[in-house]
């Protein structure tokens, strides 16, 4: 009996998944942070270095939480350049100027700032022919590190031994917190707190050798501090995104064609026959036909076409996936309509 139940329970779920194939595509995502068409020159910023006596405070705190020499400035400077770097490799700047000799005053102490002061920010600009500040206002590692203890055997000449094995398991903790500034608005268009971990394992036959094994962390977190700045570059980008989106396969004959059509990569053949069945008597198949119409569309880039045929094969015909495509496809307009927008007025 509790094989039969299986079948009956299982039976519907494999007619389901039948029924349907899969596309992978690439749609464009607007930036996360929008910046004027007309700005053509910016510069990078490390404002984390602290200064005067605040220095001497982070020093003192470096030395508390078990920090290595420079591991905040060496970090921080790896960030920026990571910020830099992306920012150039893009390619939508004419000029991109890592400001290194620039000095402003910073608290230090992994607290975030209060903003430049605009006739800072202009003074900068100025004196660098930059039109945008792109600053890493904090930075700051937190070490941890647990010790553990357990018994394990160790082969010898006399046999197997049960001895002591430390453990011992360093957590940095990387935050860094970051601005854009445009004089020319007066306004920051952007203000972003990031945090990343590094998890290092080690162990020995006493606490000192395992946590000999944590000493190269440095490179580590340099490399993960670089990656945090080309991630906040990343902002002002719009990005290609990898999407799925699932078809009908089944229906008829002509549905099961137009599948082995798109199969083969022939899309506009798929096409073909799908919006003839859309006109099909039985309204499954001319439901599932509007639904895959829809996603031809957006392939096609169309998305007004394809929410139009997303919110028929719901409306019309019941398919309730249509509903949920409709709500994703329309999101998705909203968005580029926005950058869009943005574009057409300048860049304002």
């Amino acid at each position: 009996m509790k094989r039969i139940l299986l079948a009956i329970f299982i039976l519907p779920l494999l007619l389901l998944s039948s029924c349907r194939n899969y596309v992978y595509m690439t749609v464009q995502e607007p930036p996360i942070v929008y910046v004027s068409q007309s700005i053509k020159a910016v510069g990078v910023l490390n404002r984390s270095i602290s200064t005067g006596d605040n220095k001497i405070i982070d020093v003192i705190d470096q030395g508390l939480t078990g920090e290595g020499p420079k591991l905040d400035l060496e970090g921080s400077i790896a960030a920026v350049q990571g910020c830099h770097d992306e920012l150039t490799r893009d390619g939508r700047f004419e000029k991109i100027t890592l400001l290194e000799d620039v000095e402003v005053e910073s608290p230090g102490q992994g607290l975030m700032p209060a903003a430049m002061s605009w006739d800072e920010v202009e003074k900068i600009c100025l004196e660098n022919d930059i039109q945008m500040l792109f600053v890493l206002e904090m930075y700051d590692t937190d070490l941890k590190i647990d010790y553990s203890q357990k018994t394990v055997n160790k082969s010898t000449p006399l046999g197997d031994v049960p001895m002591i094995e430390h453990h011992a398991v360093m957590t940095t903790k990387i935050n860094s917190g970051w601005r854009m500034y445009d004089p020319s608005s007066k306004t920051i268009i952007d203000q972003f707190f990031m945090r990343d971990d590094l998890v290092s394992r080690s162990k020995g036959i006493n606490p000192m050798i395992a946590a000999q094994g944590l000493i190269g962390r440095k490179e580590a977190v340099k490399e993960i501090s670089n990656n945090v700045g080309h991630d906040y570059a990343l902002r002002i980008r719009s990005l290609g995104i990898r999407v799925r989106r699932e078809y009908f396969t089944k229906g008829n004959d002509q549905m099961k064609i137009a599948n082995r059509r798109a199969l083969v990569n022939d899309w506009d053949g798929a096409a073909e026959l799908w919006e003839k069945q859309t006109d099909n008597s039985k309204r499954k198949v001319a439901g599932r036909a509007c639904f895959n119409m829809a996603v031809i569309y957006e392939i096609e880039g169309d998305l007004d076409q394809a929410i139009e045929w997303a919110q028929k094969s719901y409306t019309d015909y019941n398919i309730k996936d249509g509903r949920d495509y409709t709500r994703l496809l329309r999101k998705r307009k909203a968005r580029v309509d926005q950058m869009r927008q943005f574009h057409e007025n300048g860049g304002e």
